[in-house]
Parts: structure tokens; sequence; C-alpha cells
């Protein structure tokens, strides 16, 4: 692949995954008593401590995204 290639497939990508990170917080913040009440009776953690695992999930996701695409985006848009 060449570097235009990887930086149209970052930058999309990048895209996708923020848009999916954004609709998952608005999600859980819409619908968190029927999500906690879901995933607690799937997991069997407590409710009291979803919330913090939420944002723990959100924030290791968005950790991901800005260093693995967003980063490398904005260096191959600075290459080409």
């Amino acid at each position: 692949m060449t570097v235009e290639q990887w930086t149209v497939f970052l930058g999309w990508n990048a895209l996708i995954q923020v848009v999916l990170l954004a609709l998952t917080a608005i999600i859980l913040m819409a619908a968190r008593g029927w999500v906690a009440r879901v995933h607690s009776a799937l997991t069997g953690v407590e409710a009291d401590r979803l919330p913090i695992e939420y944002f723990r999930f959100l924030a290791q996701w968005k950790l991901l995204v800005i260093v693995f695409l967003l980063v490398p985006y904005l260096v191959m848009r600075c290459l080409v």
C-alpha cells in the first residue's frame, strides 16, 4: 500500500471509530438505567460499579483511537 492509501484508510477508520465512540457514549448516558440492569444481569457486576466501568471503557477506547488512528493519520497527512 502507498502512503496515500494508508492515509485514506487511517482517516476513514478514525472517523468511524470516533462516531461509534460518540454513539456509545450517548447511548450509555441516555439509557443508563436500562443498560446497567442488562449488563449487571449478564456479567454479575453490581449496578453501582458499572458507571465506573463504563467510564474506564470509554476512556481506554478513546485513548486507543487517538494513539493508533488519529496520531498516525495526522503524521501521514504531514508526509503527503
